[in-house]
This record gives C-alpha cells, sequence and structure tokens, in this order.
C-alpha cells in the first residue's frame, strides 16, 4: 500500500478536496491544517482539518478517509443554513 509523509498526504488531500469543490461548481475552499480536533467548515468556505505532522507516514487509506471529511464538510458548506445554527465557530462534525 502506498505511504505518503505528511506533507504529500496534506497537499493530495487539499488538492482532492480542490477537484470536488469543481466538480460541484463551488469556490475553492480555505484549508488549514492543526486547528480543530475534528474537520469543520463556517458559512465561508473555511475548512479546518486536524494536523498531521509533516514528517508523520500516513497511508492511502487514511488520504481517502480525510478526503472523505473534506467532502462531507464541502456538502455541509452546499447545504447546511449556516444562518440557523452557525456560531461563529464553523460546524463540527460529532462522529463517534
Amino acid at each position: 500500500m502506498r505511504k505518503y509523509r505528511g506533507f504529500e498526504f496534506k497537499r493530495a488531500v487539499t488538492l482532492a478536496i480542490y477537484k470536488v469543490c469543481a466538480t460541484l461548481n463551488r469556490p475553492p475552499v480555505d484549508i488549514t491544517w492543526g486547528k480543530a480536533p475534528s474537520p469543520c467548515i463556517n458559512d465561508r468556505g473555511y475548512i479546518q482539518m486536524p494536523n498531521i505532522r509533516d514528517d508523520a507516514w500516513v497511508n492511502h487509506n487514511d488520504m481517502m478517509r480525510f478526503v472523505g471529511y473534506g467532502v462531507h464538510e464541502i456538502l455541509h458548506w452546499v447545504y447546511t443554513d449556516f444562518g440557523a445554527t452557525y456560531a461563529g465557530h464553523g460546524h463540527h462534525a460529532q462522529h463517534t
């Protein structure tokens, strides 16, 4: 199975999420790494992802999982009424 260094992983996930935005005819989101314990998005399309160290070894399944998190957050951006739910910090997925 393919393995990625953390810096390669973050770049690959980011590019995949940009492609999803393009496919949905949405402007690209702004992605930051390390500021949230779980992925979240706000009403302006700013996604915060959990940090992955640049020198970490991450496998392909992890990359696909993080792309899935990004798609999940983009769909919140498309379908969530942030006026009713937005508290200033973005939507935090509560997955257990």
